[in-house]
């Protein structure tokens, strides 16, 4: 088992009232819940492919972070003005097809 599966449902529920505290099995039962009543859920127990998007976002957001700092240490020294990086940016941002070129080229 990957640290990305979810856990046995019937053991583990998807989720949990914040408003009823109901216990909601499923993702498909929360949203249900979510639709009749306005409530909202906390997710305890997401799904695969969540878990995977969460740790996806950490690492991208993690790198934008570490990216950022360099770029604004060359705004803040005067070599180029923050509109000169957003304009870089602009033309230069494809993170899928980076991804991809990174994956085929043997990373």
């Amino acid at each position: 088992m990957s640290r990305f599966d979810q856990r046995d449902l019937a053991t583990n529920p998807y989720g949990k009232c914040k408003d009823c505290d109901t216990s909601l099995a499923t993702e498909d039962a929360a949203s249900a819940h979510m639709k009749e009543t306005r409530h909202a859920v906390w997710v305890l127990n997401p799904s695969r492919e969540r878990n995977i998007e969460r740790h996806v976002s950490f690492e991208i957001e993690t790198a934008l972070d570490d990216a950022f700092e360099g770029l604004y240490r060359l705004v803040d020294s005067g070599e180029v003005t923050s509109d000169e990086i957003e304009k870089a940016l602009a033309s230069s941002c494809y993170i899928d097809e980076e991804w991809r070129r990174y994956v085929e080229n043997g990373q």
